[in-house]
């Protein structure tokens, strides 16, 4: 079986044998066509929060919360707006045990909430660390876009730059912090888990456990298996 998993940034292409999941390529999801998906006797199945790029691949089953139904329940929220991504996560999550928190760190950060009893309990959205950097410089005459760094910084920036990076890296670590805060207090504890492309900093930052690669791809696994 053929996954994909389709950010808004980048796509993983992945083979499933059984319960092995190997990625295979990884390519910008706007350059994304059917060429570079192969075949598979199996099937392919995907996650994709880029319409504009689904709606030109063929023969792909992509999956969503009424998909998942036969694994979760969502009948606490209107899971006709819930990302496919994030519907992937959730059923990952049933690996690491429930109650389950998913942290996924990408273009946005969101969070994803499932219940002992396999409840969908929602979750948030929030702008991830990138976007942070991209709407300061788009937005403003004088800031520069800054690249990414893997490490919480500790002291306050002496010049712009490095005044950009406390703000916006200890900003979203402490705004994915919160959010985490806020749900424990409204449901209990839960097993947090972080993934998603910048995992590797908030895992760090907040010290908590990161989700191997193949987390989400995980996720498409098990819904497409409930359906075939």
């Amino acid at each position: 079986m053929i996954l994909l998993d389709i950010g808004n940034t980048h796509t993983r292409i992945a083979a499933a044998d059984g319960e092995k999941i190997t990625i295979l390529r990884t390519l910008r999801s706007i350059e994304l066509k059917n060429e570079d998906i192969p075949a598979d006797p199996e099937g392919v199945w995907g996650a994709s929060v880029f319409p504009a790029v689904a709606a030109k691949l063929t023969n792909v089953n992509f999956i969503n919360a009424s998909f998942a139904g036969k694994i979760l329940d969502f009948s606490s929220v209107d899971s006709t707006t819930i990302g496919a991504d994030r519907v992937a996560n959730a059923v990952a999550a049933l690996d690491y045990g429930t109650p389950a928190l998913i942290l996924d760190c990408g273009s946005a950060v969101t969070i994803e909430l499932v219940d002992k009893n396999l409840r969908f309990l929602g979750g948030a959205i929030a702008p991830g660390r990138k976007m942070l950097r991209q709407a300061l410089h788009a937005n403003t005459a004088q800031l520069p876009e800054i690249p990414l760094s893997s490490r919480l910084p500790v002291f306050p920036g002496p010049n712009t730059v490095e005044a950009l990076r406390f703000g916006i890296d200890r900003g979203a670590a402490g705004a994915a912090r919160e959010l985490i805060d806020a749900c424990e207090k409204c449901y209990g504890s839960f097993n947090k888990i972080v993934t998603g492309g910048d995992a590797e900093f908030f895992a760090l930052a907040l010290d908590l456990p990161a989700a191997p690669a193949d987390f989400t791809l995980r996720g498409v696994l098990r819904i497409a298996r409930a359906h075939c």
